[in-house]
Order: structure tokens, then C-alpha cells, then sequence
């Protein structure tokens, strides 16, 4: 059996997914290799949301097939392969940045250093702070570091500079970029 750095970190073949009358997405054949950096760019409404809730099986596909590491999308996230941070949602609340980020890393077999993703993502300046409490972007720089703190093999980003201010946009590829450098538990 080949290994996971040998499979398509994210293949589908002719995804197809309705709601109603819109087709969101129409014959969507995407095969992503690890290592490789990808982005989806097009219109508000052209499925790009859409493609990426599918490949994470948050949704299934009317038609098609999907493969994260040639398994399905549950499988490769139950073995913690995958991160992602979605356009959506809120972290958890009434726990401090910290803790809930030691929590994520506590799900994981070998999550990376609470300590340096905090560093590298600028949570460690309000890592004290109640999550309650917090604004638009250091919220999505909190759903970062939960995304990151799992070291996945894969990491999926869905409009991750949302709420960010233009510094932080500049400064918010560091992490990725860098990350086979970033120290281990």
C-alpha cells in the first residue's frame, strides 16, 4: 500500500452538487498533491465553499467522488490528517485562547507545540484572553491555531484573512509558509 505522501492529498472526480434549482457545483475534477499550495479563486457564489465542505465531508456530493489520502473524507479526519478553518463558526465558549487550544492538541497522537502555534499565529498576545471576548480577527486567528495545532498533512482554509486587518493579512501566510519548521511536543 502506497503511503500517505505518495497518495493526492485531496482527489475529486466529477463532484456535482445542487440545492434546488442552483447548481453549486458542476463536474468539479481536482486532484491536489501533498506539498502543493492551492487556492480557489472565483465570484462570490461560484461553489467555491461548496467544493471545499465537500472534500471535508461535511456535506456529500449529489454526484462524484471524493478521496483525502485515498480514503474517505471521515476516515483521513478520524486519523488526523486533515485541519481545517472554515468561513464559518465560532471557537468554543468560556475557555480562555490557551486552553482551548490545548484542547484541539489533546486530540491529536502528535500535535505540535501549543506554545509555537500560539507564537505563530499572534494568539500567544491575548492567549489568556476568554474566547467570549474577542474580536473578528482575533477569533479567526484563534481558528487558526486549532486548524494548525493538530500538524495535519492537510490543511484547508476557507477565506481565512476574513476579519483580519491589512497588517495581519501581511503578516498571516507566515505560519503556513513556514510550517515545516515549527517545533514538535
Amino acid at each position: 500500500m502506497k503511503t500517505i505522501q505518495e497518495s493526492p492529498a485531496i482527489a475529486l472526480r466529477q463532484i456535482t452538487k445542487a440545492f434546488g434549482a442552483v447548481a453549486a457545483v458542476k463536474g468539479v475534477d481536482l486532484s491536489i498533491q501533498p506539498g502543493e499550495t492551492v487556492a480557489l479563486l472565483g465570484p462570490n457564489g461560484a461553489g467555491k465553499t461548496t467544493t471545499l465542505d465537500i472534500a471535508l465531508g461535511l456535506i456529500y456530493p449529489d454526484q462524484g467522488e471524493v478521496k483525502l489520502f485515498r480514503v474517505a473524507p471521515a476516515r483521513a479526519i478520524d486519523a488526523g490528517f486533515v485541519g481545517g478553518m472554515l468561513q464559518t463558526g465560532t471557537p468554543l465558549n468560556y475557555l480562555r485562547v490557551r486552553e482551548l487550544i490545548e484542547l484541539m492538541a489533546s486530540f491529536y497522537p502528535n500535535p505540535a507545540s501549543v506554545d509555537e502555534v500560539l507564537k505563530r499565529t499572534g494568539c500567544d498576545q491575548f492567549q489568556r484572553q476568554l474566547t467570549t471576548g474577542l474580536s473578528g480577527g482575533q477569533a479567526q486567528r484563534v481558528r487558526f491555531a486549532a486548524a494548525l495545532v493538530g500538524d495535519p498533512e492537510l490543511l484547508v482554509l476557507d477565506e481565512p484573512t476574513a476579519a483580519i486587518d491589512v497588517e495581519g493579512r501581511r503578516e498571516f501566510g507566515e505560519p503556513c509558509v513556514n510550517w515545516s519548521k515549527i517545533e514538535r511536543r
